[in-house]
């Protein structure tokens, strides 16, 4: 008796169901729970509607509404020319998805899908781009190996915290060490940056350009390629500060191959030769000639090579 008074309800709580009723309204109908009607109604894989006063419907975001003709015309405005992802140099989801499985198999083989940062094997592993995706020029060389690291779902949080970089432009297998900040500036390939370092906006480092720790370059200086630079070392822009505007700025120049020690200040408006070697702890003021090795406060020629 038992049992055919609740196969009546469970009947009609599955009629009610395919009638599009909320499972609200059915548990208040027949006196049942909602968590009841609501499993019942899920197992049988009938969707459960939800009622929606008027209020509650105000408040709900306009994401996967059916947009009006008039909002389609002006999203698709919104993408034409310029101002779309794919507009000269854009990117695409396909572009950055190009060889990501692959790389995000090799990751997890190479790491034992264990934490790099505090070893925990949590069971939830991401895997995480040192320099993010957006800053490469070409969108694969973002998933190189050595780009990828695995890291747990807490430790990600705050391994992002780590580098500040905005509006950079990176070329392939780049290298850039936590706690930096960089803005504006153009790396060739092959870069390495060391931590706690800062480069300002209009830079561009050549290929295979090293910088050491604790650098400071600021606006206004162009490095070639193959260029040593030690750590602590300190570029300046302006000869009188403070200037009343950027554009008595002078220029920094160092040529190709230049090699500039540990602790050197360089004033601005100066061009480090090619090949140039400048000691440790050096002040520069002046034009270093192309093969020669300098030294002291202020520098001057020791050896001519």
């Amino acid at each position: 008796m038992k049992k055919n008074i609740l196969d009546k309800r469970k009947n009609t709580i599955l009629k009610m169901g395919k009638e599009g009723i909320p499972a609200k309204e059915i548990a208040e109908l027949l006196n049942m729970t909602y968590s009841a009607v609501s499993t019942m109604l899920r197992r049988n894989h009938i969707k459960r509607k939800k009622k929606l006063t008027e209020e509650h419907k105000k408040k709900i975001s306009p994401i996967g509404r059916k947009h009006t003709d008039e909002t389609k015309r002006k999203i698709k405005e919104a993408q034409l020319g310029e101002k779309g992802h794919n507009w000269k140099g854009g990117y695409s989801v396909s572009e950055r998805k190009r060889n990501w499985k692959s790389a995000k198999k090799m990751a997890l083989k190479r790491d034992g899908k264990i934490c790099q940062e505090c070893g925990k094997d949590t069971g939830l592993i991401d895997i995480h781009h040192k320099i993010p995706w957006r800053c490469f020029r070409d969108k694969k060389d973002a998933n190189h190996i050595d780009n990828l690291i695995t890291l747990c779902r807490q430790c990600h949080f705050l391994y992002e915290s780590r580098l500040s970089l905005k509006n950079i432009s990176v070329g392939a297998n780049c290298k850039i060490w936590e706690y930096t900040n960089l803005y504006g500036c153009t790396l060739g390939d092959n870069v390495s940056i060391g931590a706690n370092t800062e480069i300002g906006p209009n830079v561009s480092l050549g290929d295979n350009t090293s910088v050491g720790a604790h650098s400071f370059i600021p606006e206004g200086f162009i490095i070639g390629k193959n260029v040593f630079i030690g750590p602590k070392f300190c570029g300046t822009n302006d000869k009188y500060p403070p200037a009343p505007s950027k554009d008595l700025w002078e220029k920094t120049i160092l040529m190709d191959g230049a090699r500039i020690g540990a602790g050197v200040t360089i004033l601005c408006g100066v061009i480090i030769g090619e090949g140039a070697l400048v000691g440790c702890g050096s002040v520069v003021t002046k034009d270093v000639p192309a093969g020669v090795t300098v030294c002291g406060n202020p520098a001057k020629i020791l050896e001519r090579r």
